[in-house]
C-alpha cells in the first residue's frame, strides 16, 4: 500500500468517486460545484490518496482522505466568492482618500462571537527613536446604507503629539509607524473588512481571541 499525490490518479473516475460516497454530506449548490472544471485542479494539487491493490478499498480511501480536503477547497472558494460579490457594495475611496481592504480568515457562525479585530491607522513618520509619538485623528465605526454592513473611515489626520525626553546630540532619526487611537470591532469574516483612510496613511490589524474560560465575579 503506498501513498501518492492525486495528480497520478485524477481521472473523470475520481470525480465519479466523490459523488458516490459524499452526496449526503454536501448541499445541492455544492454537488453543482463539485463536477466543475474550476475545482478539478485544486484537487489535484491539494489531494492525497492511498492507493490499495483492491480497488473498491481504494474507492473507500477516496472518500475518507479527499472528502475533507474537498470541503475545504469547496468552502474556500465560496468564501472567497461572496467576498468578492460583498466588496461591490462599497464605494470607491473619494478624492485624497485610499480605500484598504482586509480579508479575514473565515470563521463559522457563532465561532466568530469569541474574535475581535483592532483597526490600527497611521502613517510612517520621522523620530528620534527615544520619544513616543501619536497621530492625532479618529477611526469611527459607520454603517454601509442599503446594506448594513460595517466600514472604517479616517476623515483626517491630526497633529503628531509626542513625550519630552531630551535626546542626546547627533542622534540619528529613524522611520517608525505613528498611530492614532486604535479601534477594536466585532469579528466578522464574512464580509471584507473595509478602511478609508486619507492618501499616505497606512492600516494595520490584530486580530483578538477570547479566551475559552470564564472567572466567576465576588460580591463586594
Amino acid at each position: 500500500m503506498t501513498l501518492e499525490h492525486v495528480s497520478c490518479v485524477a481521472s473523470r473516475e475520481t470525480s465519479y468517486d466523490y459523488q458516490e460516497f459524499i452526496p449526503a454530506l454536501l448541499p445541492r449548490r455544492t454537488l453543482a460545484e463539485l463536477t466543475s472544471q474550476q475545482l478539478r485542479p485544486t484537487l489535484r494539487v491539494h489531494a492525497f490518496v492511498i492507493v490499495a491493490p483492491n480497488r473498491d478499498k481504494t474507492k473507500m480511501f477516496y472518500a475518507k482522505i479527499l472528502t475533507p480536503l474537498l470541503l475545504t477547497s469547496l468552502f474556500a472558494s465560496a468564501h472567497a466568492q461572496d467576498q468578492e460579490k460583498y466588496l461591490q457594495a462599497f464605494p470607491e475611496a473619494a478624492d485624497g482618500m485610499v480605500r484598504f481592504v482586509i480579508e479575514l480568515p473565515h470563521k463559522a457562525r457563532g465561532e466568530d462571537a469569541g474574535f475581535r479585530v483592532e483597526i490600527i491607522v497611521g502613517k510612517m513618520i520621522e523620530t528620534d527613536g527615544i520619544n513616543q509619538h501619536h497621530l492625532g485623528g479618529e477611526i469611527t465605526a459607520q454603517s454601509l446604507e442599503g446594506w448594513g454592513f460595517t466600514y472604517c473611515q479616517v476623515k483626517e489626520f491630526g497633529p503628531v503629539a509626542s513625550t519630552r525626553i531630551g535626546v542626546p546630540p547627533g542622534t540619528k532619526m529613524v522611520e517608525q509607524f505613528v498611530s492614532m487611537p486604535s479601534l477594536t470591532i466585532p469579528y466578522n469574516s464574512r464580509v471584507p473588512l473595509v478602511v478609508y483612510v486619507p492618501k499616505g496613511g497606512e492600516v494595520r490589524y490584530r486580530i483578538w481571541t477570547a479566551s475559552e474560560t470564564t472567572e466567576k465575579a465576588s460580591e463586594g
